[in-house]
């Protein structure tokens, strides 16, 4: 009977026939954006398994990603990635350089350089610049410029899951505990194996003491049976 009920809650959660993010390889900018200083290296790494990359990776590509945090695992997974090379790139050279400069004086904290270099970059790719706006915002603690971002990149494109995910941070660090679910739930809608809106979820739950349905998420952390929570990877 339990095996039963454990089962009903599980087939009772929406789950995507088939995951069908991203459409396309991934390209130079995404790779930069979205590992995020390398905190969601397993995450890129993911998807380049999934469709490859649209580009050759040069040595100086290679020494950006590095310094922008890129894990050996990621970098293993650029080097070896199936190539699909795109017939245009989504952003032009210059608003990518824009972008790497961000990277880079994020990383050295001098958060308003690479705000001004983020900004620069905004009228490409949207989905992509706004979101490196916001994790450069995210590091200042300017909660609500950083959400402002990330709602322009989630309203360029709202079918990228991981939008949907630093939405969802911006508003739990903003206390908006309801939006945030809201968000890691569409997350998951659009991707469920994507791990950290799965997490973020029971790390809400957790937070609230709500055991009976912190149980109930069926992605659990890998920690979850060590330690009694369920970290946000950012």
């Amino acid at each position: 009977m339990k095996s039963l009920r454990l089962l009903l809650l599980l087939t009772a959660i929406p789950i995507s026939a088939q995951t069908t993010f991203p459409a396309h390889p991934l390209d130079r900018a995404q790779i930069l954006v979205w590992m995020d200083s390398g905190y969601e290296s397993d995450r890129v790494i993911q998807l380049i398994g999934r469709v490859g990359i649209s580009f050759a990776p040069t040595d100086d590509d290679m020494r950006l990603f590095v310094a922008a945090g890129a894990t050996q695992p990621l970098t293993d997974a650029i080097t070896h990635a199936k190539q699909s090379p795109a017939p245009a790139p989504t952003i032009s050279n210059a608003a990518f350089d824009q972008l790497a400069k961000c990277v880079k004086l994020t990383s050295d904290k001098k958060y308003e350089a690479a705000k001004n270099a983020c900004t620069a970059a905004t009228s490409d790719d949207p989905s992509i610049t706004f979101f490196a706006l916001g994790n450069t915002l995210k590091e200042t603690g300017l909660t609500q410029e950083e959400l402002a971002s990330f709602r322009s990149a989630e309203t360029a494109d709202p079918s990228i899951p991981d939008t949907h995910n630093y939405v969802g941070i911006a508003l739990q660090d903003a206390k908006d505990i309801k939006g945030a679910t809201k968000e890691y739930e569409q997350a998951i809608q659009l991707d469920h194996d994507y791990d950290t809106p799965h997490n973020n979820i029971a790390d809400i739950l957790l937070e609230k003491k709500d055991w009976k349905r912190y149980w109930r998420e069926p992605r659990l952390c890998a920690s979850r049976e060590v330690v009694p929570s369920c970290c946000r990877t950012r």
